[in-house]
């Protein structure tokens, strides 16, 4: 499995995501006769570059899963920290769905992963830590 992060983050994260089940099924879901796979993770917050004695720290927050389907909302999934979603099978983008933008929340660069039939796809998704201080005004 590849994971490659992409530089375009705001298709999935303004986009309104349909939040009923009913309306998940029918948008991304394996078809009828199952032919799907699953996407499970794992959701944590990176330690700083040059941390000492840090260790990952697991986060419960929203992602989005959007499809490489143009026109279909993005997948609303709770990570608390892990998360399990069966789809079908093609190419998806799991990116935060916390977008409230501040300089003091963990970000994610977004990562694409591939769903095969019948098969089960792991990805760890790793939340870089917030800024340790506050922005400076430049004079």
């Amino acid at each position: 499995m590849a994971l490659f992060p992409l530089s375009n983050v705001l298709l999935a994260q303004t986009t309104n995501p349909r939040t009923s089940a009913a309306a998940q099924a029918n948008t991304q879901s394996p078809d009828a006769a199952g032919r799907g796979g699953v996407l499970e993770g794992m959701v944590s917050v990176a330690c700083p570059r040059g941390a000492i004695d840090c260790r990952e720290r697991p986060y419960p927050v929203g992602l989005f899963i959007q499809g490489e389907q143009r026109g279909i909302p993005p997948i609303h999934v709770n990570a608390s920290p892990s998360f399990s979603i069966a789809l079908a099978p093609g190419t998806y983008t799991i990116s935060s769905a916390d977008v409230r933008s501040s300089w003091s929340l963990p970000t994610l660069q977004p990562i694409t992963v591939s769903i095969r039939t019948g098969g089960v796809t792991h990805v760890d998704v790793k939340f870089e830590p917030a800024a340790e201080s506050l922005p400076q005004r430049v004079r």
